[in-house]
């Protein structure tokens, strides 16, 4: 999480990294805490070796990365986990009492998918 993706790419392209590529993010189907929501956000991508690296600026709230930033400022807001039915893995952590606290879609460039954000307290 970030306040200013343009600090980061210049940071990084200053350290020989080269441009940041970066994408508005509308998305579809966008649920926050269980209701539909219209949060937008600006992802900067890199991909170091086979690891890809994004960072995700908020710019249209609420949303869980403007509460992260409003929590704990800038730095690792996840880790990405793929699943092969996302329907199936949020029943599964509901039933255990774990909330999907946002989701959503895209369908960007010839690249489809779904992604949910769960906050499992431990």
């Amino acid at each position: 999480m970030v306040r200013d993706l343009s600090k980061v790419n210049d940071f990084y392209k200053g350290l020989g990294f080269g441009e940041m590529g970066s994408d508005r993010f509308v998305g579809l189907d966008r649920q926050y805490h269980g209701a539909p929501s219209n949060y937008e956000m600006d992802l900067g991508r890199w991909k170091w070796g086979d690891v890809p690296f994004e960072w995700i600026q908020s710019r249209i709230a609420p949303n869980v990365y403007d509460d992260y930033l409003k929590a704990h400022g800038e730095g690792l807001h996840h880790l990405a986990v793929n699943v092969g039915d996302l329907d199936k893995a949020e029943a599964l952590f509901r039933s255990k009492g774990v909330e999907v606290l946002q989701s959503g879609a895209w369908d960007i460039k010839g690249s489809r998918g779904r992604f949910a954000y769960i906050e499992p307290q431990g």
